[in-house]
């Protein structure tokens, strides 16, 4: 048992793919991981405590402790329109809601504000480096919080998201904090195409495992493309707020999630088979980032071969991860199980503090080092096709399923909303139509929500919507950066009942659905149970 005052959470692990594969050919193997984080012991067994100390990889020398944070404003004055405040109005509002972030540090917090359009610098502290929270740096940060709005006309105060990037590098780079992190605000005035086409990108590479970031968007003038990737690339979030006391509460909810972080940072360690490649490596909830998986170099040794990630600022909830395999049945026994990799979390052998370098050799399948709960991902290959036919639609392998048709109605809200600010009606329609009958069909609650404030919804199960008159592109923008918010799948939590099998062809389903995927007979509630009473596939 952990002393109480060390920080740390109980982390335990679960998986969910379907096992049986018909044994023809080399196949793609998906498997859900499922980290669940309790900050005490839950009552069953199986959770591992994992303490927070030496789990910030990239900290120059010495132990990382303590929080250093950023806090960029990236304005432009602009001119009074309708709906939209002056300059001096806009200064007053960013200068309350940037003094909100400030109150909200802790004592000891290690901070700076950065502001200046064009030309981004240090508004605070006057020395250029680092701040350190306590009443007076507190008082004296508050007053200058004006500053961090450039002056000067709009078209001569932009510059680039890289150039903010490249600042918050330079200002990280000698520091030893445990949470290293920056919070952008942005009105979009900025952009990416100061830095050149590739220059956010290079930026980001430089980037990548220095500091995490997230980005607050305001107005209408920002894109969401390049506001989703940074907050991708960075292990942080994208939102979009309202320029008065909206900004200022998440402002300092934001900072107080950063204290509220007990692990900065932890290892993922994926070590696989010989003879299988881990083909992708993506967290999908509660947001969806794809890590890169780097290729085996060509005179790599033959043998298991075990792939590090590293992930950020983790608290009591829940995280799924998907992993992609492909493996060959060929020489392998039938009916069997058979061990293809292992995901373990918080993992401390060589390269464990993070990077994304894949390690060959002969470690054995569970990770050289793993000092975190592991998982096994398992399969058992059959030569019975109508077997392996029937799993496709059981109960295993749920979460696989829920998060694919997840992607596959937001990317049809995304496009819509695309449409929609394009001024593209008809297709809009169609598009927003298509994802809101793929909601109601899976009971999407959170997408049927944000489908709510850019449509009247005339028959959701039809997919019949209108556009709202009204809609503002602030409205459809900011819902796009929320519909990339994805719950948990309901499969894979503990304990979860199977989903209902159909009357019609006794299919299983996925979590939720009212229609069977096989042949789109109503799924009637309750059904699942029935598998359960006679020894069906279980969770």
């Amino acid at each position: 048992m952990a002393g109480d005052d060390e920080r740390g959470l109980y982390a335990r692990l679960t998986v969910d793919m379907r096992t049986d594969r018909y044994a023809d050919r080399r196949l793609l193997v998906r498997a859900v991981v499922r980290a669940d984080m309790y900050e005490e012991r839950p009552e069953d067994a199986g959770a591992r405590w994992l303490p927070a100390r030496g789990t910030a990889g990239g900290a120059s020398g010495g132990e990382p402790s303590g929080i250093g944070v950023l806090v960029a404003v990236d304005f432009a004055p602009g001119e009074p329109r309708a709906g939209r405040p002056g300059a001096e109005e806009r200064k007053r509002a960013l200068a309350r809601a940037a003094g909100a972030a400030v109150d909200a540090l802790p004592d000891g917090t290690h901070f700076a504000l950065l502001g200046g359009g064009a030309r981004p610098g240090v508004v605070y502290p006057w020395t250029g480096e680092w701040a350190v929270a306590g009443d007076e740096p507190r008082r004296l940060a508050r007053f200058e919080t004006r500053g961090m709005m450039p002056h000067g006309a709009a078209d001569e105060t932009r510059t680039s998201y890289a150039a903010w990037l490249a600042l918050a590098r330079r200002m990280f780079a000698d520091t030893r904090h445990a949470v290293r992190h920056m919070i952008m605000v942005t009105d979009g005035s900025s952009g990416d195409a100061a830095a050149g086409p590739d220059g956010l990108e290079r930026e980001l590479d430089a980037c990548a495992g220095h500091f995490t970031c997230d980005v607050l968007a305001v107005g209408d003038g920002w894109r969401v493309g390049p506001l989703t990737r940074i907050a991708t690339d960075l292990h942080g979030t994208a939102d979009a707020v309202g320029e008065g006391h909206e900004l200022g509460a998440r402002l300092a909810g934001t900072v107080r999630g950063l204290v509220d972080a007990r692990l900065p940072a932890l290892p993922v360690e994926i070590t696989v088979r010989t003879g299988v490649r881990l083909v992708s490596f993506a967290e999908v909830s509660p947001v969806r980032r794809a890590f890169r998986v780097e290729a085996p170099p060509l005179d790599a040794p033959d043998g298991p071969r075990t792939h590090r990630f590293r992930t950020h600022l983790w608290a009591a909830g829940t995280r799924e991860y998907q992993i992609e395999l492909t493996a060959s049945p060929h020489g392998e026994p039938l009916g069997e199980h058979l061990q293809l990799a292992a995901f373990a979390l918080g993992g401390d052998g060589p390269g464990g503090a993070g990077g994304t370098d894949a390690v060959g050799g002969p470690d054995a399948v569970g990770g050289p080092g793993a000092a975190g709960p592991a998982v096994p991902v398992l399969v058992r290959w059959t030569d019975d096709v109508a077997a392996a036919e029937t799993s496709r639609f059981t109960a295993r392998g749920g979460s696989v399923l829920y998060h694919a048709r997840r992607t596959d109605r937001v990317t049809a809200y995304m496009e819509g909303c695309e449409a929609a600010l394009r001024g593209e009606r008809e297709r809009a329609e169609k598009l927003l139509g298509h994802a809101c009958r793929l909601a109601a069909g899976a009971r999407d609650e959170l997408l049927l929500t944000l489908l709510d404030r850019v449509v009247h919804v005339l028959d959701p199960g039809g997919g019949v919507v209108r556009l709202r008159a009204s809609v503002a592109p602030f409205e459809l923008r900011r819902s796009q950066l929320r519909a990339q918010r994805v719950p948990p799948s309901p499969a894979s939590a503990p304990g979860a009942p199977p989903p209902p099998d159909c009357p019609a062809c006794g299919a299983g389903s996925a979590p939720g659905a009212r229609h069977c995927v096989r042949c789109g007979a109503r799924l009637a509630a309750g059904a699942g149970e029935r598998r359960r009473e006679r020894g069906g596939d279980r969770w």
